[in-house]
């Protein structure tokens, strides 16, 4: 893809969970303190990583901050290349 659009970085796949808008800032900690506690599981890690996959330990802000960023980005590169929906 870098090579057909210069500046264009590598998709890196992300998985997370979303709440509605409006919900309670102590209920999105207590969502994340309690997946955090379950991702740190050595069970857990031991299965992610027999997936290809591996957690990140992050704030709701970080979170946040990553689907803004892609968001943002992809958006971009969409437009750039004149993508539609069929």
């Amino acid at each position: 893809m870098s090579e057909l659009y210069p500046g264009f970085e590598l998709i890196t796949p992300w998985l997370g969970i979303f709440a509605p808008a409006g919900t309670s800032q102590a209920i999105v900690d207590k969502v994340n303190r309690d997946v955090r506690e379950v991702l740190a599981r050595p069970e857990v890690q031991q299965r992610l990583a027999k997936a290809g996959l591996s957690s990140a330990d992050g704030t709701p802000a970080e979170f946040a901050a990553t689907v803004r960023k892609d968001y943002d980005r992809l958006g971009a590169l969409v437009r750039k290349m004149n993508l539609k929906v069929d």
